[in-house]
């Protein structure tokens, strides 16, 4: 009789302020630089909540919008009724039905306005759109399509806590970041992402994962005389008679189906205990999708033959998302049987960490406070280094990754130093001078950038200098002091000064700080 081995799965895991109520009116809701706000044809402005904010309810996070277009995107995205807006930031969220009090937090400068209030003429052709959840309406023309534009629920994270300043969102392509709770070491990056499919990727694992294919679904490709099931290899019972068994093929295969789709990290097999070791001459392991069974990844391969009782272990090559795991037995020369005892698969996160040939010196979790020249949302890293080298003054650069957030720094001092979960700091002479392309050299003064412009460059102005005249108040930035063109740094009176005013310091498109608030 022969005995072959149990197989069990495991997965470890898978896996990438004062409160104030008003009926708005536009001068209210609109922000000082926006014309078509301020006179837009709105008869009937909605309910506004002033220090009020709504936290993990966010479908989508749009940045840099005027709060007209929040409004006009709530109303075309499906499933919202709720839109939150921080003024300085010109950041939007366009949330769902908040299910509790509990998502409610105070927050100074963020304005909450349920959607139900305002008109609906605000989401012109898409007044009436029906798009399913995870959707939005897009005008064309005299018609209208519905769109992906967000994952839904929360994405699949254990022992973990949020760790974004603003809460959750549901952005395709961006990813939350994550931090693992009561201790935990955590392998991997410190993200979920939304990806572009709709589906939500954990690219982390927190201590040694959760057992998932225990009694789950299992197949294989042929049945023998012994009574042993394709079950028994996710039994968790590891005995000599507890197994399951194939014929003699060339090609013989087991699998389990997750009844879930995961991100494999790697597979650990061992194999048969009490004899017949060396039958598994060569195997390998493949990662299957739910939704299309010909969307098949190759995991890894193990080249034996195998001893008694060996553990296998195969890293995966890549990161594999897929719900059916599947291990064959490869035999060249003649047909044989296919038997293991114990397998288990984890996220790949080795793979999360490519070779990069020459790179500068970088700080993690370390991050500068009101040295920032310029601050760019939503590009990559690479772009914020090549930004500094062509920004006047720049020496530094503070990234954080899952808000794809640059800080562009200059002469920085240890006083200014902040400890940030997911910041990474870089000082620009570390890193090649070709970064700056053919603005490499440039002589552009203080308060200017170098702009490529086909064989030559130019100098054009990008941020304010130094700080604005304020008294009696204090900065209420999240990230600390910007200088950018056109954006206002939000203050807040010192002590109990009352304010009179709006209470920000505007960089002006002239490169001149203006103070908009008195305290006092």
């Amino acid at each position: 009789m022969n005995h072959s081995k149990s197989f069990s799965l495991f997965s470890i895991f898978s896996v990438f302020y004062v409160i104030s109520v008003d009926s708005a009116s536009i001068d209210n809701v609109c922000d000082a630089d926006d014309v078509n706000c301020l006179h837009s044809a709105i008869y009937k402005t909605g309910e506004t909540i002033y220090g009020k904010c709504y936290r993990d309810t966010t479908l989508r996070r749009l940045q840099r919008v005027r709060f007209l277009t929040c409004l006009k995107e709530c109303v075309r995205t499906s499933n919202c009724s709720n839109v939150c807006y921080r003024r300085n930031w010109k950041l939007c969220d366009i949330n769902s039905d908040p299910l509790s009090e509990n998502n409610v937090v105070e927050e100074h400068g963020c304005l909450s306005s349920n959607i139900d209030t305002w008109s609906k003429t605000l989401g012109g052709r898409c007044i009436w759109h029906k798009c399913k959840e995870g959707y939005k309406c897009v005008p064309n023309g005299d018609t209208t399509s519905c769109v992906l534009s967000h994952c839904i629920g929360y994405p699949k994270v254990y022992n973990a806590v949020l760790k974004e300043p603003f809460g959750m969102s549901r952005d395709l392509g961006y990813g939350m970041m994550y931090g693992c709770s009561g201790g935990l070491k955590m392998t991997g990056k410190p993200f979920a992402v939304c990806q572009m499919t709709g589906k939500w990727k954990t690219l982390f694992l927190c201590g040694e994962g959760s057992l998932l294919s225990h009694q789950k679904p299992a197949s294989q490709s042929t049945l023998t005389q012994l009574q042993l099931s394709p079950e028994e290899g996710v039994d968790g019972i590891k005995t000599a008679g507890n197994m399951f068994h194939t014929l003699e093929e060339s090609e013989p295969y087991w699998q389990v189906d997750l009844l879930n789709e995961y991100t494999i990290y790697k597979v650990v097999s061992t194999n048969r205990i009490d004899c017949c070791g060396e039958r598994l001459k060569k195997m390998k392991v493949q990662v299957i999708r739910r939704l299309d069974a010909s969307l098949i990844a190759l995991c890894g391969t193990f080249n034996g033959p195998a001893a008694d009782a060996q553990v296998i272990e195969i890293r995966c090559r890549s990161l594999l998302q897929g719900q059916i795991v599947k291990l064959t037995s490869i035999n060249d020369k003649r047909r044989d049987y296919f038997h293991l005892n114990d397998v288990c698969d984890a996220d790949d996160v080795n793979c999360l960490n490519p070779a990069i040939n020459k790179t500068g010196e970088t700080i993690y979790g370390k991050c500068y406070r009101d040295t920032t020249l310029r601050r760019l949302q939503r590009v990559s890293f690479l772009t914020c280094l090549k930004e500094c080298a062509r920004t006047s003054n720049c020496s530094n650069v503070c990234y954080r990754r899952s808000w794809q957030l640059c800080d562009l720094n200059s002469v920085i001092s240890e006083n200014n130093v902040v400890e940030e979960h997911g910041c990474l700091s870089s000082n620009i002479d570390t890193w090649s001078t070709t970064q700056g392309g053919r603005c490499i050299g440039h002589k552009c003064k203080e308060g200017y950038k170098c702009v490529p412009n086909g064989d030559t460059t130019s100098c054009v102005l990008s941020h304010c200098i130094g700080y604005p005249k304020v008294y009696n108040a204090v900065l209420k930035e999240p990230f600390g002091m910007s200088r950018d063109l056109g954006y206002g740094m939000m203050y807040g009176c010192s002590g109990e000064l009352k304010m009179t005013g709006k209470p920000f310091a505007v960089c002006q498109m002239t490169g001149k700080w203006k103070t908009l608030f008195r305290c006092g």
